[in-house]
């Protein structure tokens, strides 16, 4: 072995190799690599929406997840919590997800296909705070909250339906993105 990389302890009897600089913050969550990843090339096309027509840049789902990040954190949710997902694929499924990670909140995914009795299985033993749905079962999904008893801000994706809170109002909200700690 070459004596210039490696040392031989003779207590431990162990060899190691020269000391590397970590490449990631260990201390950081899996939400904070996403975002360095997308702020290294903003202007790369991240996804098209094959629904929708929808383009995204890294740019573009980088703010939009830090919007969502900052929206959850206003509804108080922390560690621990968890937000439901019940939703086609969609420009925004993406984001929401990742703002969900860059808080350390947890995301329960459901099939869009699953009825009352499925999404009430699964959600009683998660209680998600927030749920974000499709439009099109929002009905049946607030139906599996009622029944649950669960007090969770249910927020429509894709479709705005009346009654519901609607992604896009999320979106809109002025937010310098700069200053999100």
């Amino acid at each position: 072995m070459n004596s210039k990389f490696c040392t031989f302890d003779p207590v431990t009897k162990i060899w190691s190799g020269r000391k590397r600089q970590q490449i990631y913050n260990t201390d950081a969550n899996a939400g904070y690599l996403f975002l360095q990843k997308l702020i290294q090339t903003p202007k790369n096309v991240f996804q098209i929406s094959d629904d929708t027509g929808v383009e995204l840049t890294c740019a573009d789902v980088y703010e939009r997840s830090l919007k969502f990040a900052n929206f959850l954190t206003q509804m108080k949710l922390k560690q621990g919590d968890v937000v439901g997902l019940i939703a086609s694929n969609s420009e925004n499924l993406v984001p929401v997800i990742f703002g969900c990670l860059v808080i350390g909140v947890a995301v329960n995914p459901l099939s869009i296909v699953m009825g009352v009795e499925d999404i009430e299985h699964m959600w009683s033993k998660t209680k998600p705070k927030v749920i974000f749905s499709d439009g099109k079962i929002v009905g049946t999904v607030k139906t599996a909250v009622d029944k649950m008893g669960l007090d969770a801000c249910i927020i429509t994706l894709i479709d705005k339906i009346e009654g519901f809170q609607y992604v896009h109002e999320i979106l809109d909200i002025v937010f310098e993105v700069e200053s999100y700690e």
